[in-house]
């Protein structure tokens, strides 16, 4: 429906593909374009179907777990804190047949700590379509009318007034949304390439600027959790996988880990990367 519509470890963002499977670069043996694209599309498919028979209260218990886990992340605290300073998040879907993690309490809490909060505006069809625009409160946000696939759309005036952030430089944090994700931090988006673009934009400007990239964190539901994403070599990983089972961490470095990571996080996990249970 996102793409019908348009649609744990470190600073290194990178763009993790929306619908590109996020990967980390190129891989030993590489599937043919044609067979990850068949490979990507069956996967999206046999996860949707899973996602489908969950009930209402099943994705709400989950989402629960996963918003407790998002709570205890440094770079999601109060900027004061060490936390991000402004925060892309994206709002999720009312209805449908592919339920995803309900990010509505996470919003709530960003405003409650005076974190700038912004959100994803399709307006087009390309990659590049996809701005991301200052939400005023969550009041607001809660009152924006929705498009026919349950996705509420930003008002055009809030781009008009504070500019579209997808290249400012300024958001710190992306929490992504997914259609799977696996132990090793990638990811499989919805097929459009707009949250690749997206955090491709930031962090360009982020490096001109002088900063490291934005911590990217995608959020899932057990269902979405999968054994492996095919990957292709212009596939990047993502930093943080939270899922009602565990928080995962990108196998980078630990000092780029200790970026995202709590020093205890840092030290419970070592030098390794993958994952929390």
């Amino acid at each position: 429906a996102r793409l019908a519509a348009a649609v744990v470890s470190g600073g290194g963002g990178g763009g993790e593909g929306e619908g590109e499977g996020g990967g980390g670069g190129a891989l030993a043996s590489e599937p043919e374009p044609k067979q990850l694209a068949a490979d990507k599309k069956a996967l999206r498919k046999a996860v949707t179907a899973t996602l489908s028979a969950l009930g209402e209260d099943e994705v709400r218990r989950q989402s629960e777990s996963v918003l407790e886990r998002l709570a205890a992340l440094p770079c999601l605290q109060p900027a004061g804190a060490g936390g991000a300073g402004t925060v892309s998040v994206y709002l999720p879907m009312v209805g449908g047949s592919c339920p995803e993690v309900d990010t509505w309490p996470l919003v709530a809490r960003l405003f409650e700590q005076e974190t700038r909060v912004v959100v994803p505006q399709v307006t087009g069809r390309t990659p590049e379509a996809m701005t991301m625009v200052v939400a005023p409160s969550e009041a607001e946000l809660r009152a924006l009318p929705l498009d026919k696939w349950g996705i509420p759309v930003p008002s055009k005036a809030w781009l008009e007034q504070h500019g579209d952030h997808a290249t400012s430089g300024e958001v710190d944090c992306v929490v992504v949304p997914c259609v799977a994700l696996d132990g090793q931090c990638r990811r499989l988006g919805h097929g459009g390439g707009y949250y690749d673009s997206f955090i491709q934009r930031t962090t360009e400007k982020r490096a001109s600027m002088g900063l490291p990239p934005p911590v990217t964190v995608g959020v899932a539901l057990a269902n979405q959790i999968v054994e492996s994403i095919p990957t292709g070599p212009l596939d990047r990983s993502i930093d943080i996988v939270v899922h009602p089972g565990g928080t995962i961490f990108s196998p980078r470095d630990a000092r780029e880990r200790s970026l995202a990571a709590a020093p205890s996080e840092v030290a419970r996990r070592g030098g390794g990367g993958g994952g929390g249970g």
